[in-house]
């Protein structure tokens, strides 16, 4: 089965450069909002427009606007192609409607034709990590502005299907779409284990080894300096240079958090996927749990300020960006995630299968109140999630009359990949109990 990656690497555009980028955005993003505006007001007289039709207008809008013949008509067509994405999510239900793209926010572009960009040595710089990326306007004759000098930090494997160069934070990078093929069989060694994943708010993961992982990326210290670079930016007078530089700093700043944050998710998912065949999480609704609490002006929400913390807290952790990146990982290693029912799983016993709310004693401790079984609440939860993605799969025989399972032990190797150390730490968990 063939699926779609990008992978994205950083360059080093020259000043002029990074100006011609930024033109090529601007008109990009022009064509964009144009022919969105073209679809709100003409969609319901014409239902004919799409695509085809729109793209067929640009020779005529240049010469309304000349300065659009400075640009690569590839990437006007590729904007028209993403606003009849857009449409066809929406329509399909997966998104909202289309908005219009805001200067400072789309900053990007993109070349659909392979044939367009490739990568070569770069001569003329002493540097063996760079290397020079040639695309139309850069690179591919004389009369334009130069190759652009891009870092490849991993190797770029598969087939090329197109180059996106955007901006984020401050720094420029290329990003390149390529098609490689799923693994029908696993590649690890532990093929035939299983392993389960708790999201939570003090532990950002727990693992049904009883392995914590995750940390908090944005910290006190990240939270006061944005705070003191939102206050200069209030102090800055309207549509100077300083507001401007403010707004960078701020660009910045929220731009390193997303990629620490992203960094140690990919870290962390690589390492699952690459250790067990099945993967079991929960199935959340990210979106409807961060959604706001401050209601209407009629009908106001209450606890708003400690709503807004805990989503602050959970998009922290990256909930949506984990699910993700396990679930690509996992099928081109060859092994599959399974997403099971999230309800009652912190408040079940693992061991009894009694559900009982006072039995998660506090955020981190969980005590049955029926057999006396005493857990990490987030491990124990854990424990609930691999059994019921076990009963999925087929691996654990399900008891009708109790709306249980047969004890872990029971399931074999499929249930711990590493049945030893699991024993080990039941032996443990029953002293505590005890």
């Amino acid at each position: 089965m063939k699926r779609n990656l990008s992978i994205r690497y950083r360059i080093y555009p020259t000043p002029a450069q990074e100006a011609v980028f930024r033109r090529i955005a601007g008109a990009c993003r022009f064509v964009y909002n144009l022919a969105l505006e073209q679809r709100e007001r003409f969609s319901r007289r014409d239902r004919a427009i799409r695509y085809v039709g729109q793209a067929n207008e640009l020779p005529a809008l240049k010469g309304e606007a000349p300065w659009l013949k400075e640009i690569p008509a590839h990437c006007l067509q590729a904007a028209l192609r993403d606003l009849d994405r857009a449409f066809v999510n929406f329509f399909e239900g997966r998104t909202d409607f289309p908005r219009y793209r805001h200067r400072g926010r789309s900053e990007s572009f993109r070349f659909p034709d392979p044939k367009q960009f490739s990568i070569d040595h770069m001569s003329k710089l002493d540097r063996r990590t760079l290397r020079a990326l040639i695309a139309p306007k850069f690179g591919k004759n004389r009369s334009n502005f130069g190759a652009i000098a891009i870092r490849l930090h991993r190797p770029l494997h598969g087939r090329l299907k197109n180059l996106t160069i955007l901006r984020d934070g401050n720094n420029w990078y290329a990003s390149f779409s390529i098609e490689t093929r799923e693994r029908h069989t696993p590649v690890h060694q532990y093929r035939d284990s299983a392993v389960a994943i708790d999201r939570g708010v003090s532990t950002p993961f727990m693992s049904s080894d009883g392995e914590a992982f995750g940390q908090q990326t944005e910290g006190p210290r990240e939270l006061l300096r944005l705070r003191r670079l939102q206050q200069a930016l209030a102090r800055k007078r309207r549509r100077s240079s300083n507001r401007r530089k403010a707004i960078k700093r701020i660009a910045a700043h929220k731009a390193k958090i997303a990629r620490r944050r992203k960094d140690s998710l990919h870290k962390l998912t690589n390492l699952i996927a690459k250790s067990h065949g099945t993967i079991v999480i929960e199935k959340l609704n990210v979106r409807g749990m961060t959604a706001s609490a401050a209601g209407t002006a009629t009908q106001p929400g209450r606890r708003v300020v400690q709503k807004a913390g805990l989503n602050r807290a959970i998009l922290d952790k990256g909930w949506g960006e984990f699910r993700r990146q396990l679930v690509y990982k996992a099928a081109l290693l060859g092994g599959r995630v399974v997403e099971v029912d999230a309800r009652h799983t912190s408040q079940t016993c693992s061991v009894c299968r009694h559900v009982d709310a006072a039995s998660r004693y506090n955020q981190t401790r969980f005590a049955c109140v029926a057999c006396g079984y005493a857990a990490n609440a987030d491990a124990n939860a854990a424990q609930n999630i691999l059994q019921r993605g076990l009963v999925a799969i087929g691996a654990l025989v399900e008891i009708a009359d109790t709306g249980g399972g047969l004890p872990l032990a029971a399931c074999g190797d499929l249930a711990f990949g590493r049945s030893k150390k699991q024993e080990a730490k039941g032996a443990s968990l029953k002293k505590v109990a005890a």
